[in-house]
C-alpha cells in the first residue's frame, strides 16, 4: 500500500493560511483550492503546534528541538572522549534532564520509551547505533603521538632516496600480522519456535580452541602464502602437513601461538622467496607491530641482510595504524564465518579437524570478495601508502585529556546529564575519583575474610578463593599494581602453569629455578630443540671424580668413560648399562612448506627403508653365521668320529 504522504508545500500552506487570515476565503475553500486537509489548514491557523519545527508533521516532541540539540551534542562529546553512550545509560540520563525541566509527565512513568528512542534516532539521523571496540587505557594514543611517530619514521625514510623511492612504490610496502582464528561459530540470529527463551546450539569443538595464522600483504593488493601455526612440539602428523595447500607455510610451537623463531623462519623461507618470485624490487619496507615474537636479533639482522626495512608501527596504536587489523581481517573472518558454518552444515555439525582447517581457509580466502581493494583501502586510510600524516583520520582517536562534557559548560545551567564511569570525570561538575581515593573506597566495602584473601592472593597468578569474587579480586589487584607497584614475584601456583610460563610472566629470578629444575629433569635423555630460544640444549653435566678420574661429559651426546680402566663398584653398573649407542633424534624446523614437509617424509621413509635392509643384512648375516658355525661344528664332530675310527683299526692291527 502507498504510504500516504502530504501532495502540497509549505509555501502552499502559507498561502492558504493567509488567504483564511486575511477573508479572501473560507477555511472549506482554501483549503480544497490548495489541496490541504481542512483539519491541517485549521491547525496552522489557530497554532495548535506552535512547538513544532516548521515542516514537521504530527504530534509535538517531548522536549523541544532545542533540548535534543543539546542532548545529542552530548552524545556526540561522550563519544569523542572515549565513553560511548549505549541505550540504557542514555535512557536514564534524558529522564533525570526531563525531571529537571519539568517536563517527566511527557513520558509514561518519568521514563522514555522504546518507542521514544527509536523515534529520536530517526529525528537525528547523524546518530545510529554502533559497535564499541573496547580498548585498556594503555591502548589510548593522541594526535601528538600519531604525527610524532610519522615525523620520526619519516624523516628516516625520505633522507634515503631508494627508500623514498619504495614508499612510492605499492608494491614494496607490506605489512604483516597474525590473527587467530576459532573453529567454533560465534554466537547468531537462529529461527526457532515463538517463545524460546533458550536455543542451544550445539559445536563438536571447544569454544577456546583456535589456530593461529601470520598473513602479509602488500600496498597494492597482493596477498602473500600464509602461514598456519599448530600446537606440536615434535614432529607433525603427515596428513596434517598433506592437508596444508603448497606454497603455504606450515609452523609448529608448543602452545600454537607465534613465537620469534616461527616468524623468523616465515620471514626467510615464505616471504622473502615470495617477494622473489614476483620480482618486486629490493630494498622493501614491511611494516609490523611491536610484539615481542618480531623484534629480535635473528629477524632484524636477516632482514638488513636482505635489503627489507623493518620499521614497527606506534605501540598500541594498531586497530588505527595497522592495515591487516584495520581493513583486511574483518571481512576475512565475516567470510570464515559464513564458510565454515557451511562447512558444519554439510557435515552435519562433524568436528572441524586439523586436517579440514587449512582447505576450509583456503576456500575463505577464495571466496572472499573485494580482497585487493581492502589491501589497498586499508594502507590508504592508515596514511602509510601515500605516505602522509595529513592523510590520518584524527576523528578515530580519543584525547585522554578532554573530560566528558555536561550540560552546565555549554550554559544550560537548568539541567545537566550525569555519565557515572569509574575512569572518566563526574559530569555534574564534581573532579575525577583517583584511584587512591578508589582503593580506599572498595577496602572499606570489603570484609575481612575478602580482603585477607585478597592479600593472600595477590602475588599469586591467578584467585583461587570463590568464584563470586575473582572479578573484584582482579579490580582490587590491578589498583594495587597501579598505586604500590606489581608485586617483586608470582607464585606459579595456578593449574595454567605452561601457559603463564610460555609467556614469560614469571620473574628473572623465578625463570633461572625452572631453568635449574628443567636441566635435573632433562639429564639422561636427549634434549629437544627449545621451542622459545631455537637453540638446542648443550648442557654439560660433571660427575664427581671417583679413583682419580673426573670430567666433563655431555649427557645427550657422548658415553660415559671408563674410570681408570678399573673395576667398577656396584653403583657404578647402573650408569654404564645406560651407555650404549643411542640413534640421535631428528630434529623438525619450525617452519617449512608443505613441498619442504613432503620431503623431509620422504627422507624418513628412505632411512626407514634403510634401516629396514640393513636389519634384513644384519638378520641373514645371522643366518649365514649361524649355518658358518653349525657346518664348522659338524665338520668337527666328523673330524673327531675319523680320528676315532682310525684309532680303532690301528688297535685291530
Amino acid at each position: 500500500m502507498e504510504k500516504n504522504t502530504k501532495k502540497y508545500s509549505e509555501q502552499d500552506l502559507s498561502c492558504a493560511v493567509a488567504e483564511v487570515k486575511e477573508g479572501k476565503s473560507t477555511l472549506r475553500a482554501a483549503a480544497k483550492a490548495h489541496g490541504i486537509p481542512k483539519s491541517t489548514l485549521e491547525d496552522r491557523i489557530k497554532e495548535r503546534w506552535s512547538t513544532m519545527p516548521e515542516g514537521s508533521r504530527g504530534a509535538p516532541t517531548a522536549l523541544s528541538a532545542e533540548d535534543e540539540a543539546f542532548i545529542v551534542s552530548w552524545i556526540l562529546q561522550m563519544a569523542a572522549a572515549g565513553f560511548p553512550v549505549n541505550e540504557r545509560s542514555l535512557i536514564v540520563r534524558v529522564a533525570e534532564f526531563a525531571k529537571n525541566l519539568g517536563k517527566e509527565a511527557a513520558f509514561q512513568d518519568g521514563i522514555p520509551s522504546r518507542g521514544w528512542m527509536a523515534r529520536f534516532l530517526q529525528r537525528h539521523p547523524q546518530l545510529s547505533r554502533r559497535t564499541a571496540n573496547i580498548m585498556s587505557k594503555k591502548r589510548v594514543i593522541t594526535k601528538e603521538d600519531v604525527r610524532g611517530w610519522f615525523a620520526e619514521v619519516g624523516g628516516d625514510l625520505m633522507s634515503n632516496e631508494e627508500y623514498r623511492e619504495a614508499l612510492k612504490d605499492p608494491s614494496r610496502v607490506s605489512n604483516m600480522d597474525e590473527s587467530p582464528f576459532c573453529p567454533v561459530a560465534k554466537k547468531q540470529k537462529v529461527i526457532a519456535k515463538k517463545g524460546t527463551k533458550h536455543v542451544p546450539c550445539t559445536t563438536p569443538n571447544n569454544s577456546r580452541e583456535s589456530y593461529t595464522v601470520l598473513m602479509a600483504g602488500c600496498a597494492d593488493g597482493k596477498v602473500a602464502p600464509p602461514l598456519i601455526v599448530f600446537p606440536y612440539k615434535e614432529r607433525m602428523p603427515t596428513e596434517v602437513t598433506r592437508s596444508v595447500p603448497r606454497g603455504w607455510g606450515i609452523g609448529k610451537t608448543g602452545s600454537g601461538w607465534m613465537n620469534s623463531i616461527a616468524f623468523f623462519e616465515y620471514i626467510s623461507k615464505i616471504f622473502y622467496p615470495w617477494l622473489l618470485q614476483q620480482q618486486v624490487k629490493f630494498p622493501v619496507i614491511l611494516f609490523v607491530d611491536g610484539h615481542k615474537s618480531h623484534a629480535t636479533y635473528e629477524t632484524a639482522k636477516f632482514c638488513k641482510d636482505h635489503q627489507i626495512v623493518l620499521i614497527c608501527l606506534l605501540p598500541n596504536s594498531t586497530h588505527v595504524m595497522q592495515p591487516l587489523d584495520v581493513a583486511f581481517f574483518a571481512p576475512l573472518k565475516a567470510q570464515w564465518e559464513f564458510e565454515l558454518k557451511e562447512w558444519l552444515l554439510q557435515k552435519k555439525c562433524k568436528g572441524l579437524l586439523r586436517t579440514d582447517f587449512a582447505p576450509l581457509l583456503e576456500k575463505t580466502l577464495n571466496a572472499m570478495g573485494h580482497k585487493e581493494e581492502s589491501l589497498v583501502h586499508g594502507f590508504r586510510k592508515c596514511a602509510l601508502v601515500p605516505f602522509d600524516v595529513d592523510a590520518f583520520d584524527f576523528s578515530q582517536l580519543t584525547d585522554p585529556a578532554d573530560a566528558p562534557p555536561n550540560l552546565t559548560d555549554m550554559n544550560r545551567s537548568k539541567t545537566e546529564i550525569v555519565e557515572i564511569h569509574p575512569n572518566s570525570a563526574d559530569l555534574s561538575g564534581g573532579q575525577q575519583l583517583k584511584e587512591s581515593e578508589l582503593l580506599q573506597t572498595l577496602n572499606k566495602r570489603l570484609s575481612p575474610t575478602q580482603f585477607e584473601l585478597f592479600v593472600q592472593h595477590r602475588n599469586k597468578l591467578s584467585w583461587c578463593g570463590p568464584v563470586e569474587d575473582s572479578g573484584l579480586f582482579y579490580f582490587w589487584r590491578n589498583l594495587m599494581d597501579e598505586i604500590e607497584g606489581p608485586p617483586d614475584y608470582l607464585m606459579l601456583d595456578s593449574p595454567f602453569n605452561e601457559v603463564m610460563i610460555d609467556d614469560a610472566i614469571y620473574t628473572e629470578e623465578l625463570s633461572n629455578e625452572l631453568q635449574e629444575d628443567k636441566t635435573s629433569a632433562a639429564c639422561g635423555d636427549a634434549f629437544d630443540a627449545d621451542e622459545d630460544s631455537g637453540f638446542e640444549s648443550s648442557m654439560q653435566i660433571t660427575f664427581p671424580p671417583q679413583d682419580g678420574a673426573a670430567g666433563d661429559v655431555d649427557c645427550p651426546d657422548e658415553n660415559f668413560e671408563e674410570l681408570d680402566g678399573q673395576n667398577r663398584s656396584q653403583t657404578d653398573v647402573k650408569p654404564a648399562q645406560s651407555q650404549q649407542p643411542k640413534s640421535k633424534k631428528r630434529t623438525y624446523p619450525s617452519v617449512a612448506t608443505s613441498d619442504e614437509w613432503f620431503r623431509i617424509y620422504q627422507e624418513e621413509e628412505a632411512e626407514k627403508l634403510a634401516v629396514e635392509e640393513a636389519k634384513k643384512l644384519r638378520i641373514q648375516q645371522r643366518a649365514a653365521n649361524k649355518m658358518q658355525k653349525e657346518k664348522e661344528k659338524q665338520q668337527r664332530a666328523d673330524e673327531r668320529i675319523k680320528k676315532k675310527l682310525d684309532k680303532e683299526k690301528c688297535k685291530k692291527h
